[in-house]
């Protein structure tokens, strides 16, 4: 075994040591600043999958510069929302995507309003999406809205009809703190408000 004495028996050989491990600790310090500094740097990723089964990947420097995830997050919770058939929402498993908590419960609460309509008169309802303006932005957090047309087509006393609405949707969404272990978008609708016009109303 080597003695610590007589390994710094001589200064030439001390005087080595404690320059090599200063050395080394000075390479370790400016590794560790740079990783730190890069770590700092990276880029928030979002991986999102589409009805189409496609996987997407973007980043961003901030929150706040992801639009095109803020607007693809609010198509798919307008289609979730607002796409339904006479036995209810097209997609469900998509609504419980996208919506949580006390919007999720206000999103199912939406369709029981006109359920019976649209079931005795076989209709389906499918959602147009003109126009999507982002309102607010935060660190965590984004309000949209969303216009377009409701479009009707169903059956009544043995006559077909169609019938066009005009919407406005307020989303508020909130980032997804649990992405990946969830199944939820990285965007999901915290609260919404939905009002609907026909087509002579509008001014």
């Amino acid at each position: 075994m080597l003695d610590p004495v007589k390994a710094f028996a001589s200064n030439s050989k001390a005087a080595y040591f404690w320059f090599s491990a200063s050395i080394i600790m000075f390479l370790f310090s400016v590794v560790s600043n740079i990783v730190v500094v890069q770590t700092m740097k990276q880029r928030e990723k979002f991986v999102i999958l589409d009805p189409s089964k496609t996987f997407y990947v973007t980043a961003a420097l901030n929150f706040e510069d992801a639009k095109p995830v803020q607007d693809y997050c609010m198509t798919v919770a307008t289609q979730a929302l607002l796409n339904w058939g006479p036995n209810g929402f097209d997609n469900l498993p998509l609504i419980n995507q996208t919506f949580f908590g006390k919007a999720l419960e206000k999103a199912r609460g939406e369709f029981k309003k006109s359920g019976e309509y649209f079931s005795k008169n076989n209709v389906h309802q499918k959602v147009e999406i003109k126009k999507i303006t982002l309102l607010e932005v935060s660190d965590s957090s984004v309000l949209g809205q969303i216009e377009g047309q409701l479009i009707m087509v169903g059956s009544f006393k043995g006559q077909s009809f169609a019938r066009k609405r005009n919407y406005t949707l307020h989303l508020r969404m909130n980032k997804n703190p649990r992405l990946g272990y969830n199944e939820r978008l990285p965007l999901v609708v915290s609260n919404f408000i939905l009002k609907v016009t026909a087509l002579e109303d509008k001014k």
